[in-house]
């Protein structure tokens, strides 16, 4: 178990421990995702095939109008196969790694690209698809491309909703890699308190030299009153580093990261890892 957020303790499972419940909880979801794009991906080339039957050559309008439904169709499918390519390589390298941490990396927002240009031209086209219904020269197969559609924003809204699941499963992994990462640097700091003296004489000698003392310690006491004490001290230490760091800039943010071996800050927002440094620089 590790402690999450540095001002509002919490604990929070391993990778591996969440990893457990991989079956149980997770799988329904991660191959739901790509199941439903590919449903997308077989309806948009019916509907293709659905709108070239029904081209009349003759008719520049309609030929016209029919081209640009396909079209969008065409970008569309060109989206999802991308999409269904780096999820299906995202989700080998999950189970590989044992941990949904960079589960659909790429793919997400591909996707969900993709949902909306297929939705923005289904909306925009329906209302002339059925006006040009009563007209009995106008020979596309209705009834084909409204079930199609129907079954396409079906689709899309359950996609919609199994991606909000497969983003909640990857938040749970992000926290639970963030966790263990600020143990693993204050593990590191403890051990080598002199590696990362120029970092902490950034908020004063005296938060030195605590670390410097700690790490002449060999044996943790953890009973309930020092633990309370301990709480209290780290709080007000949080507080005070919070304050000299929440007005770096993002390239200085960075550049003390770097600083404190923290990996894939770079990906991190600002608020996110500014919670990171904070936990590692008052652990002790």
């Amino acid at each position: 178990m590790f402690y999450t957020n540095p001002f509002q303790p919490k604990k929070q499972p391993t990778m591996e421990q969440l990893w457990v419940n991989e079956k149980s909880k997770y799988r329904i979801w991660i191959f739901l995702f790509p199941a439903i794009l590919a449903t997308i991906f077989i309806l948009s080339i019916a509907n293709i095939i659905v709108l070239t039957a029904g081209v009349d050559a003759s008719d520049v309008f309609k030929h016209q109008y029919k081209n640009t439904l396909i079209l969008s169709n065409i970008v569309t499918i060109l989206l999802l196969s991308i999409s269904i390519t780096y999820y299906t390589i995202s989700i080998f390298n999950s189970y590989k790694e044992k941990n949904f941490l960079n589960i659909g990396q790429r793919s997400i927002g591909i996707s969900f690209f993709a949902f909306l240009t297929n939705l923005t031209s289904i909306l925009t086209s329906f209302s002339q698809i059925i006006i040009s219904s009563n007209k009995a020269d106008f020979d596309f197969n209705y009834n084909a491309i409204l079930v199609i559609w129907i079954i396409i924003v079906a689709a899309t809204i359950t996609e919609i909703f199994s991606l909000r699941q497969v983003l909640k499963i990857k938040s749970l992994f992000l926290v639970s890699y963030q966790s263990e990462l600020v143990e693993k640097q204050i593990e590191d700091i403890r051990k080598n308190p002199e590696k990362y003296q120029d970092i902490l004489n950034m908020f004063g000698p005296q938060m030195a030299q605590n670390f410097a003392n700690q790490s002449q310690k060999t044996n943790q006491q953890e009973d309930n009153s020092q633990e309370n004490k301990a709480e209290t001290t780290t709080s007000s230490k949080e507080q005070e580093i919070h304050k000299k760091i929440s007005n770096l800039s993002i390239k200085e943010l960075h550049e003390l990261a770097q600083k404190l071996e923290i990996s894939s800050y770079y990906e991190m927002k600002p608020d996110e890892l500014i919670k990171i440094i904070v936990k590692i620089l008052a652990s002790e």
